[in-house]
């Protein structure tokens, strides 16, 4: 890509500047100029959300690619959006040498100080040079006070005794993480979606980051700007509703933006009357989540609700509300997933509803224990090899050995269908309960791997999926064994990671 937008292959739309080279408006030479220089300040931390119970860590380093050496001071500091400092330094005389990446200091900050919730900026700089950075940190309170709900209604559903709290003028925090039917709501993302929607179609994900109202009194208690900006992308899980057929006066706090190919109005926070009563609906998972970033943004809105400011003026029709708000629950599996699996998309365990007495079975997915999320599939075959006979894909077999089962083969299959556009980690667990000395090779949508040798605990073995491998709907891995007497596999996993 390039500094302007991509206008082929269904357009790109990456730049700073647009496909005429007219600028966006995204950014300004000075601040592009603080990270993309030949001199650059820099800062290694580990996440952007902070506790005022945590000390900030950073290294502070300056890489110097310019044309001399450098030797001068280098302040940084750590002060909050009302110009609290929360810490200070210079660094004497550092000398830098051209083509130098110098690490300079370790510094620590207590955050204890911090009483509420705040946006705060590390900034580096090498004084009477133009040479200077910044990163925005966001610190929440560990605890938050107690607030009075007696006159709120919170719920994750919309059920008759919701609507009869609403006819009678009560107050309701909708949580609407979970509900709706499909052709009402959209997945929520914290990145955008990937490239384009005409050049890769079918993808999960329709939305090109987050529109907020940062001026609304919802946020009096949550620093927002007016994008989403790094504090939303723990929250970001959940749904945005598709407000079109809504009256045009309701207008969202917070509104994921459509693809323009697509142009949906999407709202995932906003407000309405229903009778006598207030409705605002989250469409954000926050309602019991332990992150402080949620804990705050619920704060926020019960702060808001409990106020005179929450006064919607659009009266929505119960009708309506049904129409977008249905409960429809999951079914609930009784496969046990290990914790560290608990978000996957999909996750298996091969042949553990096979016929107990030991031996060799057709496989059917009946016959495995399985999660599977947002309507992700899989299909296991093997390759069946017969003389003056082209080789033909089948059904794989299963191996039924004592309490242990595996997809078992020479050369085997497995399809996995997850939601277009994926990114993720894919988790397979390879056995040799036997112990034949058993050895794999492993191809991944073109990728070659390989197990090396198994002993009898097996072996875990970690790919990554990048997107290309799923913009199609599929993931084709391809096992062929080559040493022992085939390939086993007991377990498969596949996690996304945004």
């Amino acid at each position: 890509m390039s500094m302007q937008d991509y206008q082929g292959q269904g357009e790109a739309l990456v730049g700073w500047l647009d496909v005429f080279y007219d600028d966006k408006k995204t950014t300004s030479p000075e601040y592009f100029r603080q990270y993309n220089n030949a001199v650059v300040p820099l800062a290694r931390f580990k996440k952007f959300v902070w506790e005022s119970t945590d000390n900030f860590t950073a290294t502070i380093q300056f890489a110097n690619y310019g044309a001399d050496d450098l030797k001068n001071n280098v302040q940084w500091e750590l002060i909050t959006a009302d110009s609290k400092l929360l810490g200070k330094e210079v660094i004497q005389d550092v000398a830098i040498k051209r083509g130098e990446l110098k690490t300079l200091q370790e510094i620590n900050v207590p955050l204890g100080a911090v009483q509420q919730a705040v946006e705060a900026k590390l900034k580096i700089s090498m004084p009477g040079t133009p040479y200077h950075n910044e990163w925005s940190i966001w610190i929440y309170p560990k605890q938050l006070p107690i607030i009075s709900s007696a006159t709120i209604t919170e719920t994750n559903m919309l059920d008759d005794k919701t609507l009869a709290a609403l006819q009678n003028g009560e107050t309701v925090l909708l949580y609407a993480a979970k509900l709706g039917k499909p052709e009402s709501f959209r997945q929520l993302f914290f990145e955008p979606l990937f490239w384009s929607t005409v050049f890769f179609p079918g993808q999960e994900n329709t939305t090109l980051g987050l529109s907020v109202n940062e001026k609304h009194p919802a946020y009096n208690y949550f620093p927002t700007a007016s994008h989403s900006d790094w504090q939303w992308e723990s929250v970001s899980n959940g749904r945005a509703f598709k407000l079109t057929n809504w009256p045009a006066s309701v207008q969202p706090i917070a509104q994921p933006i459509s693809d323009f190919h697509i142009n949906e109005k999407l709202g995932s926070l906003f407000e309405c009357r229903v009778g006598k009563g207030r409705l605002i609906v989250c469409g954000y998972d926050i309602q019991d989540s332990k992150s402080p970033v949620a804990k705050q943004l619920r704060y926020s809105l019960l702060q808001y609700v409990n106020s005179s400011a929450f006064n919607p003026t659009t009266d929505i029709n119960t009708q309506l509300l049904q129409t977008t708000f249905p409960l429809i629950k999951e079914a609930e599996s009784k496969v046990p997933v290990p914790e560290e699996f608990s978000n996957a998309l999909l996750y298996v365990k091969a042949g553990v509803n096979a016929p107990k007495q030991g031996g060799q079975y057709p496989w059917t997915k009946e016959m495995d224990a399985s999660v599977l999320k947002r309507n992700t599939q899989y299909n296991v075959k093997k390759l069946v090899r017969a003389q003056l006979r082209t080789p033909r894909m089948i059904a794989a077999d299963i191996l039924r050995w004592e309490e242990k089962a595996a997809w078992f083969g020479k050369e085997m299959e497995i399809e996995i269908n997850p939601p277009q556009g994926v990114i993720g980690e894919l988790y397979i667990h390879f056995a040799d309960w036997n112990i034949e000395g058993r050895d794999a090779g492993i191809w991944l949508e073109g990728r070659e791997f390989r197990t090396g040798k198994l002993d009898k605990s097996g072996k875990w073995v970690t790919l990554f999926v990048m997107r290309e491998d799923t913009n199609d709907g599929k993931l084709i891995l391809r096992i062929n064994s080559l040493a022992g007497s085939n390939a086993m596999i007991d377990e498969l996993v596949f996690v996304e990671k945004k």
